[in-house]
């Protein structure tokens, strides 16, 4: 899968994404700079016009799971849709664990109170 990186213009604009290698070289020869490694971001120096930007869609797809989370971005262009990101973000597994185990340390102090003195005979119908 070649690897895309996303551009921006001297104003900010987000313009469409170019191949990764080709943001490279941009930097190389001081015609852009870069903003982000990743997810690669780089800013042309020169402002480009509103006619002139391509106005393709980018898609953001999800798909949930029970332990990792998939997301990808993927333009709409004519010929076929381009993959620009996609990754992964796993999602944590220990947390019913721990609650579990703050429980116990919550019922444990609750019965274990050797501080405290004895509280068994302290009504007045016990006298």
């Amino acid at each position: 899968m070649t690897n895309y990186s996303f551009v921006l213009d001297a104003d900010g604009k987000p313009l469409s994404p170019t191949k990764e290698t080709k943001a490279w070289y941009m930097i190389r020869k001081g015609k852009a700079r870069l903003v982000s490694k990743y997810p690669m971001v780089v800013q042309l120096n020169k402002i480009i016009s509103n006619d002139e930007i391509c106005k393709d869609e980018v898609r953001l797809g999800i798909d949930d799971g029970g332990l990792h989370v998939g997301i990808a971005l993927v333009q709409k262009c004519q010929s076929k849709n381009k993959v620009l990101f996609k990754g992964t973000i796993e999602q944590r597994n220990d947390v019913k664990h721990l609650m579990d185990v703050r429980r116990c340390y919550r019922r444990y102090h609750r019965q274990n109170k050797r501080y405290r003195k004895a509280r068994f005979d302290n009504r007045k119908s016990s006298n």
